[in-house]
C-alpha cells in the first residue's frame, strides 16, 4: 500500500516584492503574508549560508501553504503563482529559496531557475487589485500543471521564457509557447494560420481581429529573424522592447485561455479536435493583406 506523504508547510519569501498590503489569501491553503511567525532555522546549518539566512530575515512578504500528497510540488506551486503574479502584472518578484517543515523535520531548498524581468518594463510596485487579477489564473494554471495534458508543454515553454536571461532565448520560448498553444496542422502557412487562431481567439471585431492578425505576424517574423540568425546585431534597447512585446502578446492569449474553460478544453484535444474548436470561433474570418 502506497504510504500518504506527510502535509509539509511550505515557506517562501518573494524578493523584489513591493506590496503595501499586510495579507492576501489566495485559498484556504495559500496564503501571500507580510512578516510571518518563523520557526527557528537553527537545524538548517551546512543548509543555509549566513548571506542566505541574513537575506531572508530581512523579506517582508512570504507564501504559506501546505502540501500535501496529491499536490505539486513546493517549486511547481511557486511557478504557477509567480506566473499568475506575471499575467497580471510582470514585476521584479523572485522566489530565491524556500523552506520545508513537516513536524521535527526541515529542509532548505534554493530555486536555481528564477523569473526574470525587463526593464523598463516591469512595475516597481503591486497593487491589490493585481492580486485579484493573479488569483483569477492561479487555479486553472494548476489544473493545466497537474493535468498534464496539451497545454502544459505550452506552459512550461511560457516558464522557461520567463525564466530565461538572454534575450533571444525568452523571445524563442515565448513564441514556441505561442505556436504550442494555437497549431494544429503541419501544412504550409502556418504563420497566417496561427495569426488568424490568435486574433480571432483574443478579439472579436473585425477591426479589432485584423490589428491583433498583423502584430502577431509581426511578433512571429522576430522568431523568424532570431531562428536565422538574422537579427544578433540588434541595439540593447530594441532587444527589450522586442522581449516585452513578445511576452505581451502571450500574456495576452493565456489571460483568454485560462478564464475561458471551454477555450482550456478544445485547446487541450488532439489536432484534430483543436481544428474544429478554432475553425468554429474564427466563423469564415478573412484575414487582412500582410
Amino acid at each position: 500500500m502506497k504510504q500518504e506523504r506527510k502535509p509539509i508547510t511550505v515557506l517562501v519569501p518573494l524578493h523584489h516584492f513591493e506590496w503595501e498590503g499586510n495579507s492576501f489569501p489566495f485559498s484556504d491553503n495559500f496564503l501571500l503574508t507580510r512578516d510571518p511567525n518563523l520557526p527557528d532555522f537553527g537545524d538548517l546549518e551546512g543548509a543555509i549560508s549566513n548571506v542566505e539566512l541574513e537575506d531572508s530575515q530581512g523579506i517582508p512578504h512570504w507564501l504559506r501553504f501546505v502540501v500535501n500528497s496529491n499536490d505539486l510540488t513546493p517549486a511547481e506551486i511557486v511557478t504557477t503563482f509567480l506566473l499568475a503574479l506575471w499575467l497580471a502584472v510582470p514585476s521584479k518578484t523572485q522566489a530565491n529559496y524556500y523552506f520545508e517543515f513537516a513536524r521535527s523535520e526541515k529542509r532548505f531548498t534554493r530555486i536555481l531557475e528564477r523569473f526574470q524581468w525587463v526593464e523598463p518594463y516591469a512595475a516597481e510596485v503591486i497593487e491589490t487589485q493585481q492580486l485579484e487579477t493573479a488569483k483569477a489564473y492561479w487555479v486553472p494554471l494548476q489544473t493545466i500543471w497537474k493535468s498534464r495534458k496539451r497545454l502544459w508543454d505550452s506552459l512550461a515553454l511560457t516558464a522557461a521564457g520567463c525564466m530565461s536571461k538572454r534575450w533571444q532565448v525568452a523571445i524563442i520560448c515565448f513564441a514556441a509557447a505561442l505556436e504550442s498553444i494555437l497549431t494544429y496542422d503541419k501544412a504550409p502557412g502556418i504563420t497566417r494560420r496561427l495569426a488568424s487562431s490568435f486574433a480571432c481567439l483574443t478579439q472579436t471585431t473585425k477591426n479589432a481581429r485584423d490589428s491583433a492578425f498583423q502584430e502577431f505576424c509581426k511578433i512571429y517574423g522576430v522568431r523568424s529573424d532570431i531562428m536565422h540568425g538574422r537579427i544578433h546585431d540588434i541595439p540593447y534597447g530594441k532587444r527589450l522592447e522586442l522581449v516585452n512585446n513578445t511576452s505581451n502578446l502571450l500574456r495576452s492569449l493565456w489571460r483568454v485561455v485560462l478564464l475561458a474553460p471551454t477555450v482550456m478544453e478544445g485547446l487541450d484535444k488532439g489536432d484534430k479536435g483543436r481544428k474544429v474548436f478554432l475553425k468554429g470561433i474564427q466563423g469564415g474570418y478573412k484575414v487582412p493583406h500582410v
